[in-house]
């Protein structure tokens, strides 16, 4: 699998708490979406996010790699000082040089991630793993 992550992009799912606040929400609703969550990404695991408190609850999301991937991980920048982490908030620029500056970033992380693709080769993997169910990991 791989993921292109562009400049100033993510996390899809923005800071949790300052979301909630900002929609004149109690904060410990969080408490009640946790295990629902936990439900859908790791069901084995739903006993552990049940009686949380909020804090605990989203540190304990940490736990979980998919959430890790959508709520905490990217390359945004709280641009504005507004405390919001907004996905393409640090991409979309107003000033010509720092937008030319993001493109070429993509850019050039686009052309290497596509090198790395180019690279593979079914040539270049050693005979003793073209069939993986008779591998022989000595012979490496």
């Amino acid at each position: 699998m791989l993921s292109f992550d562009q400049v100033g992009h993510g996390p899809i799912i923005p800071d949790i708490p300052l979301l909630v606040s900002s929609q004149g929400l109690d904060i410990s609703i969080i408490e009640i979406f946790g295990p629902v969550l936990a439900e859908l990404l790791v069901p084995h695991r739903v006993d552990e996010f049940i009686g949380l408190e909020w804090q605990e609850l989203l540190e304990k999301m940490g736990e979980i790699g998919l959430w890790n991937e959508l709520a905490l991980y990217g390359r945004t920048e709280d641009q504005n000082g507004d405390g919001a982490l907004e996905s393409s908030e640090g991409f979309f620029w107003g000033n010509p040089f720092k937008m030319c500056g993001s493109i070429w970033q993509d850019l050039s992380d686009f052309f290497h991630a596509v090198a790395v693709l180019r690279g593979f080769s079914q040539a270049a993997v050693p005979p003793a793993l073209t069939d993986p169910a008779t591998a022989d990991l000595e012979a490496l």
